[in-house]
């Protein structure tokens, strides 16, 4: 099928490889093509399928929306109002902050969201971010993220956006030992907020910084898990010098971590929360911004601030519901996705210590993790581990879906659904096993 003309534009990662896989049927961590031919699906589309694929949410949610089954941008809606209350009432009981929420479509949608936010709350002008960080790629969030590949194909044309030290101990910045590391990247912020070399700082008007936004875990970014002493203390500065801490809760959201959020781990109170991917498990477009009050109060935020055609699509709010109602009656979420992680660290440090040529360390948090390689060849190794089995499946699966970044291209990342069927982990390390092997054998000179 993929041989055959069609009209589609090639923009797109579908076809980011020459042959990509034509998917008719998903089921539970499992992909199968329309060959019959069956993938593991290790990193649940991107990490937004984390109750696994089950078309048990879609009828749920039909069934609510039979009679409501679209609604003008201009009308209010029992469900949409219930489904922001659990959200709300998710993170207000966690920060012991109260907050309200905004609703918009896509990720990148939701950060522009956030931004606005920022702007009507503040009269400073300029935003910190990490190295590595990736918001998004529209023309806007693409300022934020790392990547310059983004913005050059708009034009170049800049916001004012300062990038801090990579948060990655592993890959120190300043090549140090992962003991050492946030010594340095704090040494380095504290100078760029002393002096006037850094752009940030002024004497006659301190740290003109807007907001400090960052991912709690980089996906796009090789996985990197920011040290806990450097991440306070750059939350605790930057409110300092009155800025608002912006948390892209887009990918670590609803347990992806084993919490509910992943700003848990460090003990963080947020100003603004945003999410996506998880929250309707993959399954339709829709984005949520949560800000304590008063952000999104008037008169900061007042009725016509920010709009959107298809705000009370009424399918992904329904679906929304039904997955949110998921995780909150999954009692046993964060112990359960606890057993996932050990089960999961122990298939790295299996592999690890197995090929050192090829691997370097790696690491699980939650339901995500990743391999730190010894090169830059993660591209090669997850279009090996696509067909790796197609000769010999390995327990019914013909190949592995693994998730690689040119953010981070001497990394593999995997995150899989938090429910996946546990024995599927056993089938996850043969088949990266095998992937590893073949690799080694292919490149007899790493």
């Amino acid at each position: 099928m993929t041989d055959k003309k069609h009209f589609l534009s090639r923009y797109d990662f579908v076809y980011k490889l020459n042959s990509p896989l034509v998917i008719s049927k998903s089921q539970g961590a499992v992909l199968t093509d329309i060959d019959g031919f069956n993938y593991l699906d290790i990193e649940a589309a991107n990490g937004s399928v984390s109750l696994g694929y089950d078309n048990s949410i879609l009828d749920e949610s039909i069934a609510k929306v039979r009679d409501i089954t679209s609604l003008p941008c201009f009308c209010e809606s029992p469900l949409r109002i219930g489904v922001g209350d659990k959200i709300a009432q998710a993170l207000n009981s966690i920060t012991g902050t109260e907050g309200r929420i905004a609703f918009e479509l896509g990720g990148a949608q939701a950060m522009e969201l956030a931004v606005k936010a920022v702007r009507s709350n503040t009269n400073k002008s300029q935003y910190v971010v990490f190295e590595g960080g990736y918001h998004g790629r529209s023309a806007f969030t693409s300022q934020f993220s790392a990547s310059q590949r983004y913005r050059s194909i708009v034009g170049d044309w800049r916001l004012p956006v300062i990038r801090l030290p990579y948060p990655d101990c592993d890959q120190c910045r300043f090549s140090q030992h992962p003991a050492n590391c946030q010594t340095e990247c704090i040494s380095y912020v504290k100078q760029l907020n002393a002096f006037e070399f850094g752009g940030t700082y002024s004497q006659k008007s301190g740290t003109d910084v807007a907001a400090f936004i960052f991912e709690p875990l980089l996906n796009a970014g090789g996985m990197a898990l920011p040290d806990k002493r450097y991440l306070n203390y750059l939350v605790d500065f930057y409110r300092s010098q009155g800025a608002l801490i912006v948390v892209d809760e887009i990918f670590s959201g609803w347990h992806r971590t084993g919490k509910m959020w992943a700003f848990q781990h460090y003990g963080i109170q947020p100003d603004i929360v945003v999410m996506s991917k998880a929250i309707t498990n993959g399954m339709a477009p829709l984005s949520c911004v949560w800000a304590r009050d008063p952000i999104m109060l008037e008169p900061h935020f007042p009725p016509g601030s920010h709009s959107l055609t298809f705000g009370n699509n009424t399918l992904s709010l329904s679906i929304a519901d039904t997955v949110i109602d998921r995780f909150t009656n999954w009692a046993a979420i964060e112990g359960d996705v606890a057993i996932l992680e050990g089960l999961l660290g122990l298939v790295v440090k299996r592999l690890v210590d197995k090929y050192p040529a090829v691997v370097k360390s790696g690491y699980v948090i939650g339901a995500a993790g990743r391999f730190l390689l010894q090169g830059t060849y993660g591209g090669k190794i997850t279009e090996l581990a696509r067909t790796i089995a197609r000769d010999h499946p390995v327990d019914d699966m013909h190949g592995l879906i693994l998730a690689n970044s040119s953010l981070a291209p001497n990394v593999i990342v995997f995150k899989p659904p938090l429910n996946i069927d546990l024995s599927l982990v056993g089938t996850f390390e043969k088949l990266m096993d095998m992937t590893f092997a073949a690799f080694e054998k292919l490149n007899t000179g790493i």
